[in-house]
């Protein structure tokens, strides 16, 4: 309940300052289709791999079983807040340009 929270309190927020600055939506479905396409291939990279042609069988899947673990160390302590912090990064860049 607390991320839904913090969800709806972002998206506010972001939309103020939008209107704020006039920025457009024009960028609104490519930032959705790179960061579908993202998810896909982080997806990919995970020990289980991803049926992406689903409903057929075949998962694509990094080899020699070097997937990333999800849930674990790695992706709480390391990757969630490089990700955060690119996220901020590239929010401050767009809104400065």
């Amino acid at each position: 309940m607390g991320s839904a929270m913090v969800n709806i309190g972002l998206t506010a927020g972001l939309y103020v300052v939008f209107m704020s600055l006039d920025v457009g939506y024009a960028w609104l479905g490519l930032a959705v289709g790179i960061g579908s396409l993202i998810h896909v291939v982080g997806d990919c990279m995970t020990e289980r791999g991803c049926p992406v042609l689903w409903p057929m069988a075949y998962k694509f899947m990094l080899p020699w079983k070097i997937g990333i673990k999800t849930g674990k160390k790695f992706e709480q302590k390391i990757l969630a807040p490089v990700l955060s912090v690119a996220i901020v990064g590239l929010l401050f860049w767009r809104l400065a340009y």
